[in-house]
């Protein structure tokens, strides 16, 4: 058994406020101790500091604040060149990290190797800035669609979920009735897809679109793109860009860490 001290819930909606182990129920801000096995499995979920540390003023259900001019108790700033254990925590540019696996420090800091701790952070955007057309036209009924250009954003991924979330304005240039999809890819394989309708003579019409799935990828560099498809090639829609009008929105992609 191994001394941790209980510091708060990777995610910011977990509303768990005592663990209970074999050695006792752990309050949220107090230590005790741990086996291997809990440690492995809690400190997916939950965050776990060795040794006894005081940790700073908790809201409910957060992680620790940190004070970026001082850092927090026990909590060393990142080093160059440094072996580092699974689930290790450091200060850097004031945010609280902890390691996803064992490794050895480079010259640089590496988000790659962290995970950010604390309230949800946006870690890629993008959006259409294009216009006539500012995407290109959707007139393909194939499964994978056409890529709309500007939808693509690659991120850094850690341990914890993530958000993503494709929002804008969709366009119809043909006249006729129209049965249309929207599809989110992650690394060039599909994850998930949104659709709707369009009736006769609604040529031109607006219709927002929004689309959000939460995702717990592995570790690492993801890229994240969007495709539209048509129920016939001579039924084409778009997506407004720079030119949407005043009360259509921009078309974008965004990612956010949870």
């Amino acid at each position: 058994m191994t001394v941790y001290t209980y510091w708060g819930n990777k995610d910011h909606q977990d509303g768990t406020q005592e663990l209970d182990v074999a050695s006792g129920k752990i309050p949220l801000g107090q230590h005790g101790d741990f086996s291997d096995a809990e440690i492995a499995t809690l400190s997916n979920k939950y965050l776990l500091v060795l040794g006894i540390v005081n940790p700073p003023t908790m809201a409910p259900n957060t992680a620790p604040a940190v004070t970026p001019s001082s850092g927090s108790p026990g909590i060393a700033p990142w080093a160059p060149n440094t072996n580092y254990s699974q689930n290790a925590l450091v200060i850097q540019n004031g945010i609280l990290y902890q390691s996803n696996s064992s490794f050895k420090s480079g010259a640089t800091f590496n988000p790659a190797n962290w995970t950010a701790i604390g309230a949800p952070s946006e870690l890629g955007y993008a959006e259409i800035t294009s216009s006539s057309p500012p995407s290109p036209y959707v007139n393909s009924i194939a499964a994978t669609g056409v890529p709309i250009t500007g939808l693509s954003v690659t991120v850094s991924t850690g341990v914890r979920p993530i958000y993503v979330e494709v929002s804008g304005t969709a366009q119809a240039i043909s006249n006729n009735a129209t049965a249309t999809s929207l599809i989110l890819f992650e690394d060039g394989v599909e994850i998930d897809k949104t659709a709707w309708y369009w009736g006769a003579g609604q040529q031109f019409q607006g219709w927002p679109v929004m689309l959000k799935t939460r995702r717990t990828p592995t570790p690492g560099t993801h890229t994240y793109t969007v495709s539209g498809t048509t129920n016939a090639a001579a039924n084409t829609w778009w997506m407004l860009g720079s030119n949407a009008a005043a009360g259509a929105q921009r078309s974008s992609i965004r990612v956010v860490q949870v």
